[in-house]
This record gives structure tokens, C-alpha cells and sequence, in this order.
């Protein structure tokens, strides 16, 4: 009996751990998902910017 209590006790913090890291694991994702939309915007701003530089760079060569 007192090792159903024992196993019980062991179940039940172990749970806890698992939940813990399920959040963990579900805020990081939420987190990671927004640095690569961030990083995707930055990415096309830099295309946008390098497209003006190079038609500048074609305007004044001419």
C-alpha cells in the first residue's frame, strides 16, 4: 500500500514535469514562430532596399 502511495506520488510529479514542458515547449514555438516572421519582413525590406540602391546606382552611371 505504501508503495502504491510512492508510485502514485511519483506518477503525479512526474505529470507535472511533462505539463511544465509541454508550456515550455509551446511558448518557445509561439516565440520562434514570431522571430521568423520578423526575420521573413526583414528579409523583404532588405530586397525592397537593395532594389532602390541598385536603381540608384543605374541613374547615376547614366
Amino acid at each position: 500500500n505504501n508503495n502504491q502511495k510512492s508510485s502514485a506520488g511519483i506518477i503525479e510529479a512526474a505529470s507535472a514535469v511533462v505539463g511544465s514542458l509541454k508550456s515550455k515547449l509551446s511558448m518557445t514555438q509561439k516565440e520562434l514562430e514570431a522571430i521568423q516572421s520578423l526575420l521573413e519582413k526583414e528579409r523583404e525590406e532588405h530586397e525592397k532596399t537593395k532594389q532602390e540602391l541598385e536603381k540608384l546606382k543605374k541613374i547615376q552611371n547614366q
